[in-house]
């Protein structure tokens, strides 16, 4: 009896005890819950300013630690950049100690990281607690994070060079539907080289509206490759984002919601800023056609809704998965499955009919519908389909199984296929009993999880999406997967392992012990708010104790 009234005591302290750290929590945190902006609160910019120049500075160390020499995070190539790359050494030794560069690279770049990922965060939550924060501000702080972008040599990936390479051929008349870049050969296309190798034999899967634009680019600027890849950011880079941007506020209000914290989200996410325009991909264009169709089918026009979204499929084909719902979503309301499935069949004769008028000027065809299983050549852990075969392919060599590594490939690809069309085939069939919106963007969240090939950029298609749709811890769900995704698989990451094995500790140890230092300033201050709070507790429950007295 005496040890249950014992239990009972401590858990009424217990209660007590998280109560109080609650109430003075919120003593410190007097803006838990949104505010409405008002020009009383000081001007738009001054609210954001610490966040937004801190992600701008961590950008511009992202982009001087990338362009130091041995940093593997850009392609470091002879002639692949106007400024960071050494030319070719007479000769050269694999083994040989990394410069001093490397070092500064690693901590610039991955400094630079940490502290972006602070500075979004810190400012999507000051966002969210400033009601009708003006969208013009967050468009200037977009052009300013922007800005170290632009002059930046292709960051976290090679595939910009593909795309010049792509340009190229369709400009000299070649298909890249036929042909990969190793056809223009080295004396023809200096970018030869640099194209990745997986790549340089394999036809494209991407639209010819995308390969016709990357030719019309590689002719504006007279053939000249580096001039080609700074084009390429602009057209299929910036405007794409920005296409976005545009119409992220605009769907917003059509839903009824803040727009500012979704643009925050959304538009500034880490993956959309150092991915999408900093490594220069298609799938910005193909997004910002996307989102122009989401906006117009919200606003009931479908018809043009599927229109922009079909287009943007001639850039990338995930966009065409967003004609679905919106053909299913057509009429409003309780209407028959049968009417549903009329408005699909003529969603998807209207975005057959754009395609094939978007493909006639070209005159590319349709032959890179045959070849959308190219990416699947990527064999890497870093997709969770493919981490399973991996881990199957293991298991069955250990116990002896007569099943080969590519059996498990094949079996677990075929198998994440059929569960892919089911999970799309429930989302579009259950999408008109919550905002179709949700389920688009679960549907290109899936879309990509249960691919057999997983890169971070992949990612923004339904990350830009849910941005629409966050509830609760929603959002820390998804802030967590945009953080996590810039620096699992990051690309140079495992030349620089390599290159440290034969780096002098001395600079090594130094190194790790700044990144360290760097990923540890952001707990200081809520380690200090804490700190406070119990001693505030302490003190209150001083003097409740000397009341009794």
């Amino acid at each position: 009896m005496i040890q249950i009234l014992k239990i009972g005591e401590l858990k009424n302290r217990l209660i007590r005890s998280f109560n109080n750290f609650q109430s003075a929590w919120n003593k410190e945190n007097p803006h838990a819950e949104p505010v409405e902006f008002s020009p009383t609160l000081g001007s738009a910019f001054s609210q954001i300013a610490y966040p937004v120049f801190l992600g701008f500075f961590a950008l511009v160390a992202i982009v001087l630690g990338s362009i130091q020499s041995d940093s593997p995070f850009t392609l470091k190539q002879p002639g692949a950049w106007f400024f960071g790359i050494a030319p070719a050494p007479i000769i050269s030794n694999p083994k040989s100690s990394p410069s001093a560069g490397l070092f500064i690279g690693m901590i610039a770049v991955y400094g630079g990281l940490f502290v972006f990922m602070r500075a979004w965060w810190m400012l999507y939550k000051r966002i969210s607690l400033l009601n009708n924060f003006p969208i013009k501000t967050l468009a200037v702080v977009l052009a300013l994070w922007i800005l170290p972008l632009i002059i930046s040599p292709p960051l976290f990936s090679r595939d910009s060079y593909s795309y010049a390479g792509q340009g190229e051929m369709v400009s000299r008349n070649i298909s890249p539907y036929k042909h990969g870049v190793a056809i223009l050969g080295e004396n023809a296309n200096s970018y030869y080289d640099q194209v990745d190798k997986l790549w340089q034999f394999t036809p494209v899967p991407y639209g010819p509206l995308d390969l016709d634009i990357a030719a019309g680019v590689m002719i504006a600027v007279g053939h000249r490759e580096l001039w080609g890849i700074l084009g390429l950011r602009l057209t299929i880079g910036i405007i794409g984002v920005v296409l976005s941007a545009i119409f992220f506020p605009k769907i917003s209000r059509r839903i009824k919601k803040d727009p500012s914290p979704i643009f925050a989200f959304g538009i500034l996410n880490p993956i959309v800023i150092l991915h999408l325009i900093g490594g220069i991909h298609n799938d910005a264009l193909m997004v910002g056609f996307m989102f122009a169709g989401i906006y117009f089918a919200k606003k009931d026009m479908p018809v043009l809704g599927i229109i922009f979204c079909s287009v943007g499929a001639l850039i990338k084909v995930p966009a065409i998965i967003v004609c679905g719902f919106i053909g299913w979503n057509w009429k409003k309301g309780e209407v028959p499955i049968k009417t549903r499935v009329s408005y699909s069949v003529l969603s998807g004769v209207i975005s057959l009919i754009t395609m094939e008028l978007g493909t006639l000027p070209t005159g590319l065809g349709w032959g890179w519908i045959h070849n959308l299983s190219a990416p699947n050549a990527v064999v890497s852990w870093m997709a969770p389909v493919t981490g399973l075969a991996i881990l199957f392919a293991h298991i069955s060599s250990l116990l002896s199984l007569p099943i080969s590594r590519l059996g498990w490939l094949h079996f677990v690809d075929d198998l994440s296929t059929l569960v892919t069309v089911a999970v799309l085939a429930y989302l579009l069939f259950n999408s008109h009993k919550k905002d179709w919106l949700r389920s688009t963007a679960f549907a290109l969240i899936f879309l990509v999880v249960l691919n057999p090939v997983v890169q971070p950029w992949y990612l923004s298609w339904g990350i830009m999406t849910v941005a629409f749709v966050l509830e609760g811890r929603m959002k820390y769900l998804f802030a967590g997967l945009s953080i996590v995704s810039s620096f699992v698989g990051l690309p140079g990451a495992r030349g620089l392992v390599g290159q440290l094995e034969n780096a002098n500790l001395l600079f090594v140890l130094p190194s790790f012990l700044a990144l360290i230092i760097l990923l540890l300033i952001p707990l200081i201050k809520p380690a200090r708010k804490v700190s406070h709070v119990l001693k505030t507790m302490r003190e209150e429950e001083k003097k409740g104790d000397l009341a009794k007295i």
